[in-house]
């Protein structure tokens, strides 16, 4: 599981652990992330995370007997997405709904990493599913702004410890908030932002209660007709401490962050209403986690 989206916590004992805390997955959102179009809304996104780095608490390459832990780690994670926006109105703005429904195939929720970041793949395994019963979005002008509130189901398999995982085994909420501001009369230039913060509950079967996370995915960007491009990024946060018998005492204390940018191209399809997306981004400055690379792939149609 991303994590993106991709909380980790980090020591060495011969062995070197890392742990994913949220369910959001990192890089999920770009460019003109608060505008939503009504009707119903179906979406895939295709999510190819790998990493090569995995950083201590100084953001320090992790380093057993004396060497840098090599290898790598990937993971393929496909989100299926339906959603509806009401052309409605409630407490001011529009309403709308939406759910998630997550596969993966490589858990990093606790994986035993032994002195390698090489793991062996499984096949597309059921996650942990997201429910949006309310969403409301605002339009002023030229600035869209969309807030929702959700729960995450543990619905993917969870055994503590097991690096065969597909979920986190807890439940979550997770508050959303997000803006996208265009520039210009004709809406070709825009800078967005889709923050979400969950608050984790404790693991099924072990005394763990993770702690909460703020992410934010932001885009700035230009559209050319059929066509948006621009850069995008995210910033990822620990803001609580972990806390519970099973927590190791040197991820009680420390907090990960990790932040990544890189390019995004949009193609317009509006004989379909839809929309192809290319999304890569590349992270650094990460620390108790790993530092890797996502490549993202969305398509969506409106109906």
């Amino acid at each position: 599981m991303i994590k993106k989206f991709f909380v980790f916590f980090i020591f060495v004992f011969g062995f070197v652990h890392a742990e994913m805390q949220n369910h959001y997955v990192l890089g999920t959102n770009g460019l003109n992330s608060a505008v939503k179009l009504p009707g119903f809304n179906l979406a895939g996104i295709y999510t190819h995370y790998k990493a090569n780095r995995l950083k201590n608490s100084k953001g320090k390459n992790v380093e057993v007997n004396g060497e840098r832990v090599k290898g790598h780690v990937t993971y393929d994670y496909v989100q299926l997405i339906g959603a509806y926006y009401s052309d409605r109105c409630f407490l001011g703005g529009k309403y709308g709904f939406m759910v998630d429904i997550p596969f993966v195939n490589n858990s990093l929720d606790f994986a035993v990493l032994n002195q390698s970041l090489n793991l062996g793949k499984s096949p597309l395994r059921l996650s942990d599913i997201y429910l949006e019963p309310i969403n409301l979005r605002w339009q002023i002008k030229g600035l869209s702004i969309f807030t929702a509130v959700g729960v995450f189901f543990p619905s993917g398999k969870f055994r503590y410890l097991s690096p065969h995982n597909s979920g986190l085994g807890n439940y979550g909420i997770m508050g959303t908030l997000a803006a996208t501001y265009f520039f210009d009369c004709e809406k070709t230039w825009s800078l967005s932002f889709y923050a979400t913060y969950e608050k984790h509950f404790k693991k099924r079967r072990v005394d763990f209660y993770p702690g909460d996370n703020l992410c934010v995915d932001w885009g700035f960007g230009k559209s050319f007709g059929l066509i948006n491009v621009g850069i995008v990024g995210y910033i990822e946060r620990q803001t609580t401490n972990d806390h519970g018998s099973a927590v190791p005492n040197f991820a009680k204390r420390n907090r990960d962050r990790v932040y990544a940018v890189g390019p995004e191209i949009d193609f317009l399809v509006p004989q379909l209403n839809g929309i192809i997306i290319f999304r890569y981004e590349r992270e650094f400055k990460a620390a108790l986690r790993t530092q890797g690379e996502s490549y993202i792939t969305e398509a969506a149609l409106v109906f």
